[in-house]
């Protein structure tokens, strides 16, 4: 959707970025340490390659917690004022799935 989700307390946070030197061993590890230092969960850790350069690469992550959750908002300034990234983008906060004890077929 084009607005966030109220937060709910049982949130999570979907966001892409790009890092600095790709190529260079530890660049997505700066990032990622810095959600994994305050107790953040990270649910989602995916890659793709940008296309534009060998050997460049769009990080995406999702990460329990909403993006108006102080810490939240700590860490990702943190990230970009560090030059951990050199692009970073909120793509969306909303409501964890939650599994009631309900069987799934399939």
């Amino acid at each position: 959707g084009k607005d966030d989700c109220v937060p709910t307390g049982k949130d999570k946070t979907s966001l892409w970025f790009t890092v600095p030197g790709d190529e260079e061993p530890g660049t997505f590890d700066k990032v990622s340490s810095q959600f994994g230092s305050v107790g953040i969960n990270k649910t989602l850790i995916d890659t793709r390659p940008m296309k534009t350069k060998l050997g460049t690469y769009i990080f995406f992550l999702d990460v329990h917690g909403h993006r108006r959750d102080r810490i939240i908002e700590l860490v990702l300034e943190l990230i970009v004022l560090a030059g951990h990234t050199t692009t970073l983008t909120v793509l969306g906060s909303y409501p964890r799935w939650q599994n009631h004890g309900g069987c799934v077929d399939g």
